[in-house]
């Protein structure tokens, strides 16, 4: 059922069915409820990272990084599940060019969604390479509630991201969230 709903949802929002104007209220808000940021390599990225509250009471994700060397090349793993009750579903596990994302050139539509949102709220670039010496930010990335159909139920997630570059893991980062009816 999780499958199917999520399918409309793709269908929906990345085909512009069921347009959403900007004086649409989400029916349902879904947000962060933890995140763990792994630095698998510390003499190469420096990161720190917070959750915090909007006026919204919406958690919004906060990033700050810098590199010792240039990254020309990104690579990694997208992986999310959903829990709806005991229901366990892994959704989803793609293995990414990170480069190729930022570029919004992705086919998945998770994950131009994830990266549009980004490109929004930080200084990210949109091509490789990632520069060194240079901090880049995420300032208060959020879930946009109104690409999510009022249909989706009650749910837990987990995304799991890695990042790497030339063989070599550089980090991992886990968000925990929730998918609540209002």
């Amino acid at each position: 059922m999780i499958a199917s709903i999520w399918v409309a949802f793709a269908t929906t929002s990345v085909f512009g069915i069921g347009q959403l104007t900007q004086c649409s209220k989400p029916k349902v808000q879904a947000y962060f409820t933890k995140v763990e940021f792994v630095n698998q390599l510390p003499e190469v990225l420096q990161i720190s990272h917070y959750l915090n509250r909007t006026d919204e009471n919406i958690t919004a994700l906060y990033v700050k990084f810098d590199l010792r060397e240039d990254l020309d090349q990104l690579n990694g793993i997208f992986n999310i599940k959903f829990q709806h009750g005991k229901n366990l579903m892994n959704y989803s596990t793609l293995e990414l060019n990170y480069c190729e994302a930022f570029q919004m050139v992705h086919k998945h539509y998770l994950v131009r969604m994830v990266f549009a949102g980004l490109r929004r709220v930080s200084n990210l670039p949109l091509k490789c390479p990632f520069k060194k010496d240079m901090q880049y930010y995420v300032n208060g990335f959020m879930i946009d509630n109104r690409v999510i159909p009022s249909y989706i139920p009650q749910l837990a997630f987990k995304a799991e991201i890695t990042a790497a570059s030339k063989q070599r893991n550089i980090v991992d980062i886990i968000l925990f969230g929730q998918v609540q009816r209002k």
